[in-house]
């Protein structure tokens, strides 16, 4: 099962990574808020906390405070 929610978190980047390259900074804070929620579900502690502030950041640039 662990396997899983490895494979959907990497996945979950991924997808990130397609909005990073072509999509807006409202994109990029929702991709990112769903890997950050994918690790979650994976129970990685550290990924979760390095994508929330990704996050933070992508959502700040949007123009959404959190």
């Amino acid at each position: 099962m662990q396997d899983i929610a490895d494979k959907v978190a990497s996945d979950a980047v991924d997808q990130y990574n397609i909005t990073l390259r072509s999509g807006s900074a409202m994109d990029r804070c929702v991709q990112a808020g769903m890997v950050t929620a994918a690790f979650l579900q994976a129970k990685n502690e550290v990924q979760y906390s390095q994508w929330k502030e990704v996050e933070h950041k992508d959502c700040k640039e949007a123009g959404i405070d959190q």
